[in-house]
């Protein structure tokens, strides 16, 4: 362990990243799916549809972390303890690879602002009593993004697995009230190219999870020839099956795939947002910057489009920023450093958690 530093654990769905504050990257980033294996507990989640068989299966082996629908676990108990189990061999893992000692340190954990309780309590038991942490600090990370953008307000477009959520931040508070949310994500995504698939004649059968994450994993650009092959386990796709699907579900909006609220377009949530639900009064600080969180935008392009989008929507321009991936990781280590300058301060107390409040 490097003595005086704070770790810093981002947690996500499909990632973890683990290492110390001051670090311009993480010192790993871990794939869950490496981890994932068959658990005790039972899932309910639409099982009359062949694509959420699959689904249920890849939830209930931890293909991926953290569902925020927890009402599709028959037995919670056994699943929170099939969870803390599971996560038990995740950050032993993570810890020793990364060759950190939590003994008595100190650990500053980005988390999504709707990361559901259930989960934030598990983990944070769990570092705490199993790895002896001294105090985990719970940082948002849309905060962290704008912090390490350089301002204090701006509107972040988080595109996660599970869900797309849209965060106002002003003057260093996320204002809660007027998150947005959508199910069009990473998740819906992947089901997607599978139903796609299905459609063309594939034996999705043969197409494993992995399969599916390492072919959209190997588009570098969006503008890539439509007749290019993409490798999907035994298959060669078209290049352009798949990027109209990324097109449909994230981007286009006149291709809403059902009439659902929870399923509204990306660029319509965020358009409606900053011109009818914001306030006047702080509505310009906080769209004058426009971040767009997602390993999604390593893929050239992708962010061009949406940005395009969300213009049409609005009939207008407006400035719209992207910055490195590593921004939600940059903006915590600022924020502990200044956190050791104010506790040089004999009469601040330490802060060991922050709760956003309007």
């Amino acid at each position: 362990m490097e003595k005086g530093r704070n770790i810093i654990l981002k947690l996500g769905s499909r990632t973890i990243e683990c290492g110390y504050e001051g670090y311009f990257t993480p010192l790993e980033v871990f794939n869950v799916y490496h981890f994932a294996e068959k658990q005790n507990f039972i899932c309910d989640n639409k099982p009359f549809d062949e694509i959420n068989q699959y689904q249920n299966k890849d939830i209930s082996c931890f293909n991926y972390l953290f569902n925020p629908n927890i009402s599709i676990y028959n037995d919670l108990d056994l699943f929170k303890l099939d969870l803390h189990n599971h996560l038990i061999k995740v950050f032993t893992k993570i810890f020793y690879k990364c060759g950190i000692s939590t003994m008595n340190a100190k650990l500053i954990l980005l988390h999504k602002s709707l990361f559901p309780d259930i989960y934030l309590n598990v983990i944070t038991k769990l570092l705490i009593e199993r790895f002896r942490m001294r105090a985990v600090v719970l940082l948002p990370s849309a905060l962290m993004s704008t912090i390490s953008s350089g301002s204090d307000s701006s509107i972040v477009i988080d595109i996660g697995w599970s869900y797309t959520c849209i965060e106002v931040v002003s003057d260093n508070r996320v204002l809660t009230n007027y998150t947005q949310v959508t199910d069009r994500a990473g998740c819906m995504l992947h089901y997607a190219i599978l139903r796609q698939l299905k459609d063309l004649g594939f034996d999705i059968s043969d197409i494993s999870f992995r399969d599916v994450e390492k072919m959209v994993s190997s588009i570098n650009s969006l503008d890539m020839n439509p007749s290019d092959e993409l490798i999907c386990g035994n298959y060669s796709i078209k290049a352009e099956i798949i990027i109209e699907t990324i097109q449909k579900v994230l981007i286009n909006k006149q291709t809403n795939l059902s009439d659902d609220i929870n399923e509204l377009q990306i660029s319509e949530l965020v358009s409606t947002l900053i011109e009818k639900t914001l306030p006047v009064d702080i509505r310009q600080e906080v769209s004058s910057k426009i971040i767009i969180n997602s390993g999604l935008t390593k893929i050239k392009g992708f962010e061009k489009l949406l940005y395009q989008e969300i213009e049409k929507q609005m009939k207008k321009k407006i400035q719209l920023v992207c910055i490195d991936s590593i921004r939600e990781w940059s903006g915590a280590c600022i924020y502990s450093s200044f956190m050791k300058g104010l506790r040089k301060n004999s009469n601040l107390l330490e802060i060991r958690e922050i709760k956003n409040k309007n």
